[in-house]
Order: C-alpha cells, then structure tokens, then sequence
C-alpha cells in the first residue's frame, strides 16, 4: 500500500540554509573520500542544520515495473502519479506548488520568505543495489541564478541522504547530510555543459561506494564515500533568497541497474 506525506504534514523537517555559508565557496575538490562511520566524516563540514528552512514530503513504494530486469523503476509523469506530492505548501518558509501537468512533474515557487531547501523522496521496498544508475531531465522555465535543483538518492531517512545539486549559475556540487549536518562530498565547480531554459540531463552512477556525476551525459566529477548504502531516491529545490520566485519541472525518471 502506498502511503504518501506532504510538506504540509507533521513529517516536515526543517533545515539551515548555512551551508550556503563561505565554506561552499572554497578552492574546488573534485572528490573527497569520508570515513565509513557517518559519526567522523572526513569530508569537509559545512554549519549545522537547525530546525527552520527545510520541507520534506512523501515516502511511498517504488513498484519495479520489472524486478528481474535493467530498469528497476521509471516515471514519465505521462499520468498523475500517486507516488510524488502534490499540491501547494504555503508556509512561513514558502509558497510552493508541485503538480503533474503536461507531461512532466511541475515545481512553482510563488513566494519565498526565508531561504529554504525543499524535496520529497521516494521509499523503496528494496533498497536501491550496490551499483545502480539513476537519471532525470530537469528544465527550468524561470529562476533566480542561484536556484539549486537536483537528485536525492541513497536516502535514508529526511536527515541522511547525498544530494547532487545543479545551479542556474552554471555551477554543480554534491554533498552529504549526515544527522542533520551537511558535508561536502564535491565543492562547488563551474560545468560548461548545462544548457540555461533547456532540458538538461542529471545522472548518478553508483558502482559501491564510488559515486560518477553527469550531465547532459557528460562526466562533472567522481566521487568516493562509505557512508550509505542502500536507500531511496529524491528530487530536491534550494531557494536562496527572500522573494525569489522560480519555475521547474522534472521528467524522465529512471533507476537502472546497469546503464539505461
């Protein structure tokens, strides 16, 4: 049975924006590896999260439309799906409406009121496997320069994920929450391959706990970390600044096996 939890629920947990702090402008690393006990982490440490600017949403089954096979699940938002949240969150943090139309999952944001990281995640019944792909095409119709938008995976639970961000400045980092801190797995870099208003292709390719991060299927970094295994997918927003108004859309989700 499929249960789903919007940001509006008593699930929502929220975060610091401090990582947006200086430390996450610091000389790029293109990898980092971190300890294999989340509780000594050699990445670098970004602030410490608190309990005001994140909105989580939706922990719901992933269905393997073929266990057996190389696509263990995909979403072209061709129909409503009942396993992503929508709706509109209309906080002290945000306005925020998330909807299926078009073909494609929607993302408005119609008022910011304080700097805050949104996402939902998508709870498998099988942890996702050792060595997996998983893929999206996001399009940004209209956005600050330095909206973040991106993938989730190996989610644990809202306070333990790695999350591969993709700024509307042509920039990209990774990082790593660990109990409601951020690390940084890879700094913030300048890519030449996305493509500002257009679809671009966002990729995460897992072979044990080294990590290979595309877009538009060019190679941006790799990356080493022990710190999960298994986990969840997600797609996440970052809004930095007050009255920032933004709009996005995902499509073409797709975790494989093996390259798809």
């Amino acid at each position: 049975m499929k249960t789903s939890y919007t940001a509006s629920l008593s699930l929502r947990i929220l975060f610091c924006l401090a990582f947006l702090a200086t430390a996450l402008f610091s000389s790029p690393v293109v990898s980092i590896q971190a300890a294999s006990k989340p509780a000594n982490p050699q990445t670098t440490p970004a602030p410490s999260l608190s309990p005001a600017q994140i909105s989580m949403a939706t922990s719901v089954p992933l269905t393997p439309p073929a266990p057996n096979g190389p696509i263990l699940y995909q979403e072209n938002f061709d129909i409503a799906p009942s396993n992503w949240s929508t709706g509109t969150v209309d906080d002290s943090l945000i306005t925020l409406d998330r909807r299926v139309a078009n073909g494609a999952y929607l993302w408005s944001v119609l008022d910011t009121r304080q700097p805050s990281f949104h996402f939902t995640y998508y709870n498998p019944p099988v942890v996702l496997p050792s060595t997996f792909v998983f893929k999206a095409t996001s399009q940004v119709a209209s956005s600050p320069a330095e909206m973040g938008y991106g993938l989730l995976f190996r989610v644990k639970d809202p306070n333990n994920f790695y999350y591969f961000e993709v700024l509307q400045s042509g920039r990209f980092r990774v990082l790593m929450a660990v109990n409601q801190k951020f690390y940084i797995i890879v700094s913030r870099q300048v890519t030449k391959d996305l493509k500002p208003n257009l679809p671009n292709i966002l990729e995460v390719k897992a072979e044990g706990s080294t990590y290979r991060f595309y877009i538009n299927d060019k190679l941006q970094a790799t990356a080493r970390n022990l710190t999960y295994n298994g986990g969840s997918i997600g797609l996440g927003l970052e809004i930095g600044n007050q009255n920032d108004t933004a709009n996005l859309s995902y499509d073409n989700l797709m975790v494989c096996n093996a390259d798809c």
